[in-house]
């Protein structure tokens, strides 16, 4: 391959060090004489160089680099980055990462004379639309590649949507199984190596909102492409087992545990809640329960917790909750990922140590400098993640059935008794749950609601509209007794009206005008409410928007809409 497209020095070294090849780039910045290359070794040039670090800072005929090392099978690919260098080049060029989401899944289930077939028509797919209009690219490990990009070749794969994702998603492996990537790039720093912190960020980004997805990162903005469909990376019982561990050597060095979920807490907050309140209980570790409006939605379980010895002095509100936060507190954020969205905003700011687990696909904006963070978009509930950790916790934990019901209330919940987003961990956090006493029939009875409930969603429901035909959108009335719980539980009924593929359902609270969304998996709603600065899941999501009334939010929305199929289309 051409390396003297590439606007930065670029050199290819042997075992020795031993230059084998370089481009004009790199004769021009470190040569006098251009057939000193025969005879150079890196070392004569940065005898600081350690060959075997990713990344190093090495300092050449007195001016600072950012070295990046590549190796290959033919030798290692050293890049040179100079901020003198590329100062007027470094905002043209993106830099880029590519990781296949489920690479050693697919190829588990593969008969192995196929799987270096597979390997081989994945890699030419990447490589030919990177190459074919003059980007770089380079696989790094088995399932990663980098890539650079001018901006002109930026913005064709922005035009074509990154059609790459689609591309490899078409790739025949049998069994109705797909090859997905997640695709970070960098744009826009004032280094490569900013650069490529962006794609770094961008592609965890992409990875935690569930794969197949391309995102790009230019400063604080974002830039995103594909997810059309449900996550696509597995929940790892490994990666389960790790998170258990580091929580249990978290709670056994903290002096206090708070626990701490969203805003109008449901089923699935609080349930978590108290599943990770009865590990701080089983290492000795005093908790506390951040608490604000109990809502109806909830208020079921929160009186039998209320009523229950070892929960019942354990709620807090977030302002209470402040006091108790010390330099040796262990705050644990469930169901949430954003400072916002949580009951106290502020208290995250105040923690020393930071613990996330949360099921939702990661928004820009998530909370950062935590110790530990469980984000798995492939699964169902925040409960669900709790109940995986509690099995491979080093103390045998004993759950009340108090307990146990109040994660199974979080599962039901978010999976609508089991027909949306279950995996096999789903059944088997249940199953583990009915083994410590949880009572499907007790736990159904806590989703009972009002007369007045019910049929304020019924007029929601009657008084509906049709947006492209097959779009559903509904309005609480203002008197509803509990307008949140009522949007959310209209979005799920107008499913299952036939040729409605999405619902829409607004709610007027504290000034907002709230909106639940669902789908069945032909529209991906969490697109949709990202772009109106809220989040979720492809069949379930929600947003908080202001507007006067329902009339200027339905404005607003069926714009968001119509930006979202033609993004598609």
């Amino acid at each position: 391959m051409d390396m003297n497209g590439i606007p930065f020095p670029w050199v290819l070294v042997d075992s020795d060090l031993n230059v084998i090849q370089s481009n004009e780039k790199f004769s021009e910045a470190f040569l006098e004489d251009r057939h000193e290359i025969r005879l150079l070794n890196l070392k004569d040039l940065t005898p600081e160089l350690d060959i075997n670090k990713n990344k190093q800072i090495c300092t050449i005929k007195g001016s600072p680099y950012m070295l990046t090392s590549v190796k290959k099978q033919e030798g290692t690919e050293v890049f040179f980055d100079s901020a003198a260098l590329m100062k007027n080049t470094s905002a043209e060029i993106a830099v880029g990462l590519i990781f296949i989401d489920n690479l050693s899944d697919i190829l588990d289930n593969i008969e192995e004379k196929r799987q270096g077939v597979i390997r081989v028509i994945i890699d030419n797919k990447i490589s030919d639309y990177f190459q074919s209009s003059g980007g770089i690219v380079r696989r790094f490990e088995s399932d990663k590649y980098l890539f650079f990009l001018s901006g002109d070749l930026l913005r064709r794969c922005r035009e074509n949507k990154f059609s790459i994702l689609e591309s490899i998603k078409s790739t025949d492996v049998g069994e109705q199984q797909n090859i997905t990537l997640s695709i970070g790039a960098g744009v826009g720093g004032k280094t490569l190596k900013e650069s490529l912190d962006f794609a770094k960020t961008a592609v965890e980004l992409s990875l935690s909102r569930g794969g197949d997805q391309a995102i790009i990162k230019n400063g604080e903005n974002y830039e995103f492409f594909g997810g059309k469909v449900s996550s696509t990376t597995g929940n790892s019982r490994v990666r389960a087992r790790a998170k258990a561990y580091a929580l249990q050597d978290l709670m056994s060095e903290c002096r206090n545990v708070i626990v701490m979920g969203h805003k109008n807490a449901d089923f699935d907050s609080l349930g978590a809640c108290v599943g990770i309140a009865k590990i701080a209980k089983t290492f000795n570790r005093p908790f506390s329960i951040v608490l604000g409006n109990v809502s109806s939605a909830v208020s079921p379980l929160y009186e039998r917790l209320s009523e229950d010895k070892t929960y019942k002095e354990r709620f807090v509100s977030p302002e209470d909750a402040e006091k108790l936060i010390n330099d040796r507190t262990l705050l644990i954020l469930v169901d949430c990922h954003l400072a916002s969205y949580s009951e106290n905003g502020r208290l995250i700011s105040m923690a020393k140590k930071l613990v996330v687990f949360d099921h939702h696909r990661k928004a820009p904006g998530a909370v950062s400098g935590y110790v530990l963070s469980y984000l798995e978009s492939k699964a169902s509930s925040a409960s669900e993640l709790i109940c995986e950790m509690l099995n491979y916790m080093n103390k045998k934990f004993r759950l009340s059935p108090l307990e146990a019901d109040a994660l199974l209330s979080g599962i039901m919940l978010d999976t609508k008794n089991f027909t949306l987003k279950t995996s096999v961990q789903t059944f088997e956090a249940a199953s583990y749950l009915k083994k410590h006493g949880a009572d499907t029939i007790r736990v159904k009875l806590m989703f009972k609601e009002s007369k007045k409930t019910y049929f304020d969603r019924l007029e929601a429901i009657r008084n509906c509209r049709l947006i492209n035909g097959n779009m559903a959108v509904a309005f609480c009335g203002s008197d509803c007794d509990d307008p949140l719980l009522t949007a959310a539980t209209a979005a799920d009924e107008l499913l299952k009206i036939s040729d409605i593929d999405a619902s829409f359902v607004m709610a007027k609270k504290d000034g907002y005008i709230n909106i639940s969304m669902r789908s069945l998996g032909k529209i991906n709603v969490s697109l949709i409410a990202e772009k109106l600065g809220g989040g979720g899941h492809f069949e379930t999501a929600a947003c908080q928007i202001e507007a006067a009334d329902y009339d200027r939010a339905e404005e607003i929305l069926t714009e968001k809409i119509n930006e979202y199929l033609k993004e598609e289309n």
